[in-house]
C-alpha cells in the first residue's frame, strides 16, 4: 500500500509511477488518496471546488487500477466527505 499527497491530485498516474520506481516494485496492492484536499504543487490548498476536487481525482485513479494497481482507496476522509 500507498499514498498520495495533495499536490498529486492533479496527476494521480504520475504519482503512482514514481511510487513503484521509489519502492523497486512492480505493483501495489491499494493505491491510496492521502486527503480530499488538493494542492498547488508547492503545497499550497486549492479551495473546495477548485479543480480538481476529490471527485475528479478518484476518478483519475479508477483507471489506473490493473496490473500495477490492484485496489484504490482512500485515508483521512471523514464519514460525511
Amino acid at each position: 500500500m500507498t499514498k498520495f499527497w495533495g499536490e498529486w491530485h492533479h496527476e494521480p498516474a504520475e504519482a503512482l509511477r514514481i511510487s513503484l520506481k521509489e519502492l523497486d516494485i512492480g505493483y501495489i496492492d491499494v493505491f491510496l488518496m492521502h486527503w480530499p484536499w488538493a494542492t498547488t504543487p508547492d503545497k499550497k490548498p486549492l479551495k473546495k471546488n477548485e479543480s480538481p476536487t476529490f471527485i475528479e481525482t478518484w476518478q483519475m485513479m479508477e483507471k489506473l487500477v490493473g496490473n500495477k494497481c490492484r485496489a484504490i482507496g482512500v485515508s483521512n476522509f471523514a464519514q460525511k466527505t
